[in-house]
């Protein structure tokens, strides 16, 4: 009843004839690995060693450090998948900015990254804390729901929520990736899903500034490169690295050299959540 315990990049068994009839796959062909959402993120992105971190922005929005530590931590998932690592997940992210644009019946999200582009860094006030999507484990598993800050009336637009939105989502993630080095991992190397959101300046701009990394993306599907990843029971993972690279590279954020005003907004957005926390535990 209970399967023979491998490696991931091992035999994990043959398709049977009944598998076969389900899925077309023919009978006895070798399974040779398995890995859960995170782990296929890392390999997709190119992924491999201690102090890389992969990023996916889709929901939920995943940050999925390798390290050598397994030492626990109430606000990270450990994923004790090849390569190990440890995961922050919160789930409004991308959520979040899709539900705007079909609140605010914009007709594409190109149009609202130029309106955010528009509004000056740290959205003149406004503060967009994007958690909407129920409990986060980021959080110490509180669910404070999205909030919208600082809005006036008067003088803010549209563009504003959405540059407060997307710069929100950043901060979030930073926020995460704050958690991942307090639990004594260090982060060198950052690459991504080249999703939605690494389409926007605003965005980008905002999470390379206060990672203090270059980031690359990687136009990726997790489904080709777990088919992909099966090569890996040979053990040649350069091989595997540079035919990612050639196949998958989209491109390279690199750090802007006026990091001040992110830095200002990130701390004001930061101490606002820190006491919306503290009254809300």
């Amino acid at each position: 009843m209970i399967p023979t315990i491998v490696e991931n990049f091992k035999n994990q068994g043959l398709v049977t004839p009944a598998a076969s009839q389900d899925t077309g796959i023919p009978v006895g062909t070798p399974i040779l690995f398995r890995a859960a959402h995170q782990a296929s993120t890392a390999l997709a992105t190119n992924i491999f060693n201690p102090g890389e971190v992969a990023i996916s922005t889709q929901s939920p929005t995943r940050i999925y450090a390798l390290t050598n530590s397994s030492n626990p931590n109430q606000n990270i998932s450990i994923g004790y998948n090849v390569p190990i690592g440890k995961s922050v997940v919160f789930k409004g992210g991308y959520l979040q900015y899709e539900w705007l644009k079909k609140q605010f019946k914009e007709s594409s999200y190109d149009i609202m990254d130029r309106k955010a582009s528009e509004i000056p860094i740290g959205a003149e006030g406004v503060t967009v804390f994007p958690f909407g999507n129920g409990a986060e484990h980021m959080l110490k598993n509180a669910n404070i729901g999205t909030i919208i800050k600082g809005v006036n009336l008067k003088n803010h637009s549209k563009g504003h929520v959405f540059r407060a939105t997307l710069e929100g989502i950043a901060f979030a993630m930073v926020y995460a990736m704050e958690n991942l080095k307090t639990n004594g991992i260090e982060v060198h190397t950052i690459n991504a899903v080249n999703d939605m959101l690494f389409q926007s300046e605003v965005f980008v701009n905002t999470l390379t500034s206060l990672v203090e990394l270059k980031i690359e993306t990687y136009n990726t599907d997790l489904a080709v490169n777990a088919a992909r990843a099966c090569c890996l029971h040979l053990g040649d993972f350069k091989q595997y690295q540079d035919i990612i690279y050639k196949n998958d590279h989209a491109q390279t954020f690199e750090l802007l050299k006026n990091r001040e005003p992110y830095i200002e907004a990130y701390q004001h957005w930061k101490n606002e959540l820190e006491i919306i926390l503290k009254n809300h535990l």
